[in-house]
């Protein structure tokens, strides 16, 4: 098995803000709480860190990160979405990134602009919803073994 998950652009978006929103949001959802500890948001925030670190770093070597506005653009997101490379995210994250997807998937699951606005990165502009965090944390334990 491979030490690296490679994510596309739109899957690397999504997981930054998960794990973001895990290790900062209060989820008032009762089984979305049940699913978390105070040990996994603080965790939450270290893989936070890291996810976000490397994924800011694969969006600068593509050209991506800055605009030349100088402000984030409906055009700058979609061209991020459409990185077939994005983040590599490590095997020892992902139990991690699997409990973010899924919470965030119960505690937005009809409040998804909620979720756009609590997350950082302009989520709302790739053209997903709700349903696509349970999906990449399906994809991430279907692939690779969870």
């Amino acid at each position: 098995m491979d030490d690296q998950i490679e994510l596309n652009g739109t899957e690397s978006a999504l997981l930054v803000a998960a794990v973001f929103i895990l290790g900062n949001w209060p989820f008032e959802s009762p089984a979305a709480r049940a699913m978390l500890t105070n040990a996994d948001r603080s965790l939450a925030e270290v893989v936070g860190d890291r996810i976000s670190a490397r994924w800011r770093s694969a969006l600068s070597s593509a050209g991506l990160w800055d605009s030349p506005t100088g402000q984030w653009t409906p055009d700058l997101i979609a061209k991020r979405g459409e990185l077939e490379h994005g983040l590599q995210l490590e095997r020892d994250e992902l139990p991690m990134s699997v409990l973010a997807l899924r919470s965030c998937a119960i505690e937005f699951a009809d409040s998804w602009g909620k979720f756009c606005v609590a997350a950082p990165g302009a989520v709302d502009w790739y053209g997903v919803g709700s349903a696509a965090l349970e999906h990449l944390a399906e994809r991430l334990i279907i692939l690779h073994g969870s």
